[in-house]
């Protein structure tokens, strides 16, 4: 039991979540790459918010790790960009976890 406890928090692993603040598009959108923004970068193009997105992480979840899991949620919404990403961590117990979010964006 210590052992499968053991493997669980230093596991890497990130999950996501998404709230939307528009309807999808009926148009499909490959997008192999979505491009993230920090702090006050913003990209040059018009663009719409359309969503939040939110991961978090294990104990040695790397910021990568919680960046690909923001992407993953991103394709699935169809966005162009991710802005304001922003990373912290969640005061859990004596450990903190590891969190990222930002807000989905698609070019007009």
């Amino acid at each position: 039991m210590i052992l499968t406890l053991c493997a669980i928090m230093v596991s890497g692993c990130a999950t996501g979540s998404f709230v939307s603040s528009s309807p999808k598009p009926k148009k499909e959108i490959s997008a192999t790459t979505i491009q993230c923004y920090y702090s006050q970068d913003k990209p040059n193009k018009e663009y719409g918010v359309i969503g939040h997105v939110e991961a978090s992480g294990f104990i040695f979840t790397s910021n990568k790790q919680l960046v690909y899991a923001l992407q993953k949620q991103a394709r699935k919404q169809q966005a162009d960009a991710i802005i304001n990403v922003k990373f912290s961590y969640i005061p859990a117990l004596l450990i903190g976890i590891p969190y990222a979010e930002g807000d989905l964006i698609r070019y007009k």
